[in-house]
């Protein structure tokens, strides 16, 4: 089986299936038509397929003489040969009621049509893309979910300090409360128990004569009450912001808990 360049003429578009494109001798051309209706005549300006003519005789070539050496003539391609045209096969049969040279394989080399390669490069770019908008979107979780953790140890450390803060100053209460008392009592001379009250700002120690001692009161700290039955046997009891109860005694330190 032999290839060679076919001559100009109707050929199949193997980019677009039962169409046909005209291949002027050197090269696809924009001329189409339908493969299933008659053949058409060669595009105006275009060179159709020469007739079936009888074989010019060959021209005799001399022979060289004997012991003679006669070398095989060099092939020739001129400058600037187009690129070769479609691929004819010479056990090619065209279809049934199409002439010879028309509407046969497309070639393999050159096919119009569009390359894939600008496909792929889109596809490529899409691909690059996602990947870029998915690390993003790791990266803004991440990054979301370590601000939540910080911000939410950051407010219980907070929270920790405030409660310790007024822990601390309910304690400070009781003590000054215990001083307080203890004084009160040495003074008083009576063994009678004081009442003590608070306006929100002080604690007020008041005496069965009418006599008032102020204490002050820490911010935060409530009042909580004050019991006994005589000058030795007393407690007092204030509650911080935290919710945590403090009591204290006559020559005892302030301990957590509630008179009773």
């Amino acid at each position: 089986m032999t290839s060679t360049t076919p001559e100009a003429g109707w050929y199949q578009d193997s980019s677009t299936p039962g169409l046909a494109r005209w291949w002027d001798g050197s090269q696809w051309t924009e001329h189409t038509a339908p493969l299933d209706g008659p053949e058409p005549p060669p595009p105006a300006g275009m060179p159709s397929e020469p007739d079936a003519a009888a074989p010019e005789p060959e021209a005799p070539t001399a022979k060289p003489a004997p012991g003679t050496f006669e070398p095989e003539p060099e092939s020739f391609t001129p400058e600037g040969d187009p690129s070769p045209g479609p691929e004819v096969s010479d056990t090619t049969t065209p279809p049934a009621g199409v002439s010879t040279g028309s509407w046969v394989a497309a070639p393999s080399a050159p096919t119009p049509g569009r390359s894939g390669a600008s496909g792929s490069r889109r596809f490529l770019v899409v691909l690059l893309l996602l990947v870029v908008v998915a690390a993003i979107a790791v990266g803004a979780w991440y990054w979301m979910s370590s601000l939540a953790t910080d911000v939410e140890d950051a407010g219980a450390q907070m929270t920790g300090a405030v409660d310790d803060a007024g822990d601390t100053a309910a304690r400070s209460d009781v003590q000054q409360l215990q001083t307080a008392l203890t004084v009160y009592l040495s003074a008083d001379g009576s063994g009678e128990l004081p009442t003590i009250t608070s306006d929100g700002s002080a604690y007020l120690i008041e005496g069965a004569s009418g006599d008032t001692t102020s204490v002050g009161m820490s911010e935060g700290v409530a009042f909580g009450g004050f019991s006994g039955t005589d000058g030795s046997d007393w407690c007092v009891w204030v509650t911080a912001s935290s919710g945590v109860s403090y009591q204290g005694e006559p020559g005892t330190t302030p301990s957590e808990g509630r008179c009773g």
